[in-house]
């Protein structure tokens, strides 16, 4: 453990982090697709587009200096910003299209998403330690 530096902590606190993500991430379902509706989902979508690359940043380099209260309040930034990133932007991509395209677009879009989700399950898989 101290050779590849990892904290132990106990399996509430891990769990936590999820947790917090995603209570975050339904507060966001519910107030910013309402916001996305008033103000414009451009500008709400450039919004989520500046605080996910800063959250990411600052859980990068500094989670360690400030701790786990820290990476707590960043996971939530981060679940904040999903529904933004992920509804609002297929939902707006997908308004652009033509109708007989949106099918495809959609599937494909998930069917990339859901492939990114298994190869990194069996990357880390394979490639364990």
């Amino acid at each position: 453990m101290t050779q590849l530096d990892l904290i132990c902590v106990e399996p509430f606190y891990i769990g936590l982090l999820g947790s917090i993500s995603f209570v975050c991430f339904a507060v966001g379902a519910f107030s910013f697709t309402k916001y996305a509706d008033i103000y414009g989902r451009k500008k709400l979508v450039c919004v989520a587009a500046i605080f996910t690359p800063i959250s990411l940043t600052l859980l990068l380099f500094f989670a360690k200096e400030f701790g786990l209260i820290f990476i707590y309040i960043v996971f939530g930034i981060l679940g904040l910003t999903y529904n933004p990133r992920g509804s609002t932007v297929y939902l707006y991509s997908a308004e652009l299209l033509p109708k007989d395209k949106r099918l495809l677009f959609g599937s494909l879009l998930f069917f990339i998403d859901g492939m990114f989700s298994v190869s990194a399950s069996y990357y880390f898989y394979e490639f364990k330690s």
